[in-house]
């Protein structure tokens, strides 16, 4: 509650007798609170952002990478009987890279060996080591037609899609 029985009024003779005592506005007397404030924390906010659009957009493809220094960049796109995934892996040979496909899952995984062994490095930013990654696919891939060609540091899976049972008439007896 405010208290203004000190503050002498403009004109008074205490006031201008004492005015270099007094503040220029008055002085409000209240119960102190404590205040408790959260401290911003930006990229714990934006982890847990790019959580909610991992969820948001894990539908459609599932993607599932394991945790490496190197994670090639890959395209995916759908043609009428089959999709067509494009990866960079520039300096891999075939014997580096392994393919795995199981009904709608493919995993691909590799290794980047550093081009030197040293003991100091000025300044490293070519990135090497081992990667995985895995994808879920929307209908199920003929295993035994998937092909894989490696050109120029591009590789191109070839998944050709399931082809569905056609449905057939059943006489009953």
């Amino acid at each position: 509650m405010p208290c203004f029985s000190t503050w002498p009024r403009a004109g008074s003779v205490r006031s201008r007798e004492k005015k270099h005592l007094y503040l220029s506005r008055p002085v409000f007397y209240r119960k102190e609170r404590m205040v408790i404030r959260k401290r911003f924390d930006a990229l714990g906010n934006l982890i847990a952002f790019q959580e909610q659009l991992n969820r948001l957009f894990a539908d459609e493809f599932e993607i599932t990478d394991s945790p490496s220094d190197w994670i090639p960049p890959v395209d995916i796109y759908e043609a009428a009987d089959r999709y067509v995934l494009q990866a960079e892996v520039p300096g891999l040979d075939s014997e580096s890279i392994r393919i795995e496909v199981n009904q709608n899952q493919l995993q691909i995984h590799g290794e980047r060996k550093p081009f030197a062994e040293a003991e100091k490095y000025h300044l490293a930013e070519i990135p090497h080591g081992e990667f995985t990654r895995n994808f879920q696919l929307p209908v199920a891939i003929q295993s035994d037609q998937v092909k894989a060609q490696l050109s120029d540091g591009i590789l191109i899976i070839d998944l050709p899609k399931q082809i569905a049972d056609e449905a057939r008439r059943i006489e009953i007896r």
